[in-house]
């Protein structure tokens, strides 16, 4: 089930209309990995090139040792027993 709800734009400062899942699937958890892990890589590859250890930028980088593949396994599998919830916004997880 998902609801609609404002969320803040930092592009745009302003707020805009998004969808809060009460309960992710395992399958739009793997979608939200494949869309954000890209990014987390980039943003740790600029750190270590600019010096910082890895462990640094991954300490740096918020859910940089995240992997939401494995955690969707886990779901399906039924061996992660808690709730997930995110937020979307045009076919894009935002949290």
């Amino acid at each position: 089930m998902s609801q609609d709800i404002l969320i803040w734009e930092r592009s745009g400062q302003r707020l805009v209309i998004a969808s809060f899942h009460e309960d992710v699937t395992a399958e739009q958890m793997v979608q939200a990995e494949l869309q954000w892990k890209p990014h987390r890589d980039a943003a740790i590859e600029r750190l270590t090139s600019k010096g910082m250890t890895l462990r640094e930028a991954r300490r740096l980088i918020q859910h940089a040792r995240w992997d939401w593949i494995v955690k969707a396994q886990a779901l399906r599998e039924r061996t992660l027993d808690i709730r997930c919830f995110g937020i979307e916004r045009e076919d894009e997880w935002q949290g």
